[in-house]
């Protein structure tokens, strides 16, 4: 009875840092589910290429659709543009993807990071980022 409350504190401390694997891994596995769903989802392949506009296009795409296991090829327009928020600027143009419903069905989050579940209409001079680039730069509307 002496050492009860040495027992009682291995116990709390094996269960908290037990707790705290299963945690880690369940997000890990969730959040790599997630991705892979969400790739399947907007019909990206295991491979993906960005690059600028160039010459050569055409042939590029042919190339690779007479790849034997090339299943399929979709050419998606970028913009690529420098930026720059808080006076932090971009060392690598940023990739940005002319939004238009019909086209790609993407989802958007709102300030709390949940589903926006109507569609998006996407004004003239708006852009929508991404939660990562928000939470990277902590910038708000209008920034």
């Amino acid at each position: 009875m002496k050492h009860k409350g040495s027992f009682l504190g291995i116990f709390i401390l094996f269960f908290v840092i037990s707790l705290s694997l299963v945690t880690t891994l369940h997000i890990s596995i969730n959040s790599s589910q997630y991705v892979s769903m969400e790739m399947e989802r907007l019909g990206y392949g295991d491979m993906t290429l960005w690059m600028q506009q160039n010459n050569e296009l055409d042939r590029i795409t042919q190339d690779l659709k007479d790849i034997e296991n090339v299943e399929d090829v979709k050419i998606q327009p970028l913009i690529y543009a420098g930026y720059a928020i808080h006076n932090s600027h971009s060392d690598n143009e940023g990739q940005i993807i002319p939004y238009h419903q019909k086209d790609y069905d993407y989802r958007f989050l709102d300030k709390q990071f949940q589903y926006i579940s109507h569609q998006v209409q996407i004004n003239d001079g708006e852009i929508y980022v991404s939660p990562a680039l928000l939470s990277s730069y902590q910038f708000q509307i209008g920034d």
